[in-house]
């Protein structure tokens, strides 16, 4: 797979729905270009499915996360950023009326993998 720095990509339009329709992702993909050097020019008519049109059309690109590999749309290539990789806060949640054993064993599981990987810890 062919890897690109953010910096790299400057010159062209990130298409890159509204803070208002995913703001955690928005975030993310705003902080990570900034922190590479780069203030994003944004296409603020991008918007769900006309991303895809316009990213195939050549019109910009995006950033999505890898577990969309398998459905991009014909024409449309992920290549893999250098480090470091945007980070996207996600949360787990669950309705507090249906906390059983395996809720439980996910959330210590997942509050595991954040120490190990050292996602909770702060920057001094």
């Amino acid at each position: 797979m062919r890897r690109l720095a953010l910096l790299l990509a400057a010159t062209v339009a990130y298409m890159l729905a509204a803070w208002s329709v995913a703001p955690g992702f928005y975030d993310a993909v705003v902080s990570a270009c900034r922190e590479a050097g780069l203030e994003p020019r944004l296409d603020e008519h991008a918007a769900g499915s006309t991303v895809w049109g316009n990213i195939a059309r050549g019109r910009g690109i995006g950033l999505v996360v890898r577990s969309l590999v398998d459905q991009l749309p014909r024409g449309i290539t992920l290549v893999e950023l250098v480090e470091p990789h945007p980070a996207l806060i996600i949360d787990l949640i669950w309705h507090r009326d249906t906390a059983r054993p395996a809720v439980r064993h996910i959330a210590s599981a997942a509050a595991e993998v954040a120490r190990e990987r050292r996602w909770n810890a702060r920057e001094d």
